[in-house]
């Protein structure tokens, strides 16, 4: 006899076993969506360590760039100072630089160690530079930017650096260009004569050659780079409300005694004359900021038995660039920024500060030129001193996986 189980017995068991497979399939997913989570998660967090790895190793080379640019202005920087410079992204860097030897003419050898940061990243570059001082006047008190034009000084005593451009493309001329930029361009002109007659000088001579032009105890810097003509805009003078005392005409002022700056605002080829004054405030000439002052003068200036400006800041002496000035008599003195575009006879006289001639000298004769560092150091309002800028030199350079230099 054969026994068949009952109908609800068979579904039972069919349901069950239903259920446990689909249990066991519901297992397997959960598993494989932790298991995909996890990944996923891992996957996020590798991306993001990538991603902090690659703006960490920026925000470094972002820093050295800064570092050099830094440098590149001021040879003394010292770094950051221990701060943190933002970025985007939430990333930040720091420069730490640490001088090696600084007993070097002109220069001073130095390690730059450049850190970049973003989250939990950190990457650090490391360099050694040999970086140069670049231009240096506070000790300048002649500075003769004659080209094709004849030079000629005579019985002078100079306790002050000068300069003299005693080779063709010595000095770098200065104008505007068609936009108003600032422009610097290599003067290539032929050299003209240089009579430089029992002339004493103290200090440096910058110059191109090794002939010795002066008599006395000084050194010969002999360059390699043309010097810079100073920028100049005079516009600022004209304002009535800085309170100078402005001219407009030709004409003279005798035994006058002032602490203003006389601005004298003249038409091309007119001439002033100034005689037995005291002109504390010192003495502009103002020019259109876009005359070429190799185009020679546009106006006179005559100065007799005077003095013109103080050793006081705004440091104003006679600044002239697009006159010519002849200066004679006894008592005859300057002080400050003097700036001349040429000079028919400056005689017996005594500057203190710096004078900077553009084209002809004839002539300098029986002048004392002292230096006065404060002057160069802080030139008048208008006047721009562009000087050769810092040099860096790398010795050597990589990745810094050490702590920075002590």
């Amino acid at each position: 006899m054969k026994l068949h189980p009952k109908r609800g017995e068979t579904g039972r068991k069919d349901r069950g076993a239903v259920m446990i497979i689909a249990l066991l399939f519901t297992t397997m997913l959960a598993s494989l969506a932790l298991s995909s989570a996890s990944s996923m998660e891992s996957t996020v967090a590798v991306a993001r360590d990538q991603s902090d790895t690659i703006r960490a190793e920026l925000a470094a080379d972002a820093a050295m760039q800064y570092a050099r640019n830094q440098l590149a202005n001021d040879s003394l920087w010292d770094g950051t100072g221990g701060a943190w410079i933002p970025l985007a992204d939430s990333a930040s860097f720091q420069v730490i630089v640490t001088m090696i030897e600084d007993n070097l003419p002109q220069s001073a050898r130095v390690v730059v160690r450049a850190e970049g940061r973003s989250g939990n990243a950190v990457r650090a570059l490391r360099l050694e530079l040999m970086v140069s001082s670049g231009e240096n006047f506070d000790g300048m008190s002649l500075m003769l930017l004659t080209s094709s034009q004849e030079l000629e000084l005579e019985d002078a005593k100079i306790h002050g650096d000068v300069l003299i451009p005693d080779a063709v493309g010595a000095v770098m001329d200065y104008s505007l260009d068609a936009f108003g930029n600032q422009v610097w361009a290599l003067n290539t002109d032929p050299l003209g004569e240089r009579e430089i007659e029992n002339s004493q000088a103290n200090k440096k001579i910058h110059q191109f050659t090794s002939t010795k032009w002066f008599k006395g105890k000084n050194d010969i810097v002999q360059r390699d780079s043309p010097v810079y003509m100073p920028g100049w805009n005079l516009d600022s003078y004209l304002d009535p409300a800085a309170g100078h005392w402005i001219i407009s005409a030709e004409g003279e002022l005798e035994d006058v005694t002032t602490n203003q700056t006389i601005v004298l605002v003249l038409a091309p080829g007119e001439e002033f004359r100034f005689k037995d004054c005291q002109i504390h405030g010192g003495i502009v000439v103002w020019a259109p900021p876009d005359y070429n002052l190799r185009d020679g003068a546009r106006n006179y200036i005559r100065v007799e038995s005077s003095n013109i400006g103080t050793g006081a800041a705004p440091h104003i002496g006679l600044i002239a660039p697009a006159a010519e000035v002849r200066a004679d008599g006894p008592g005859m003195n300057f002080h400050g920024f003097n700036f001349w575009n040429s000079t028919d006879d400056f005689r017996r006289g005594h500057l203190i500060g710096i004078l900077i001639v553009v084209n002809e000298i004839d002539e300098i004769e029986d002048v004392v030129f002292n230096s006065h560092p404060p002057t160069m150091k802080d030139p008048p309002p208008g006047i721009e001193l562009k000087g050769a800028a810092p040099e860096i030199d790398i010795i050597s350079g990589g990745e810094d996986l050490g702590p920075p230099p002590l």
